[in-house]
């Protein structure tokens, strides 16, 4: 078993978090730590520059409520974590920085362009420190 999860979550496939949180209350401690987290990409300077000032603070808020929801509607309890980045590097930064000892993500069924350019659950899977388990 263990004692620290992570489970990243994206945005745009929210359908897949419930098997992910269920997955981790079963494989985490007596006790143990279980971390959302769902990262926002950052928007290019050009892009930025046409968008409201606090678009990005908006944009956590609403990441933030939507992980409430999620974790309210699979009955689960966790802490939440929303961070602004990219998404494999930034899982795998706070995986690092935390000492989780599992990560658990789902993965989409890969497209041609993930093909040519590698998911972000592979990408974790290829550099993270700690256990990794990918669901679909």
């Amino acid at each position: 078993m263990y004692k620290k999860i992570l489970v990243p979550i994206d945005e745009a496939h929210s359908e897949t978090s419930g098997a992910s949180l269920k997955l981790a209350n079963r494989l985490s401690d007596k006790g143990g730590e279980i971390t959302v987290l769902t990262v926002i990409e950052e928007v290019p300077g050009y892009v930025a520059m046409h968008l409201p000032e606090n678009f990005e603070s908006k944009a956590h808020s609403a990441a933030q409520a939507s992980l409430e929801k999620q974790l309210d509607t699979h009955n689960a309890k966790a802490n939440i974590v929303v961070k602004s980045g990219h998404a494999a590097g930034t899982i795998i930064e706070v995986a690092n920085e935390n000492d989780f000892d599992l990560i658990v993500i789902a993965s989409h069924k890969p497209g041609a362009i993930d093909r040519l350019l590698g998911s972000t659950a592979s990408r974790v899977v290829r550099k993270a420190k700690c256990a990794v388990l990918v669901i679909r």
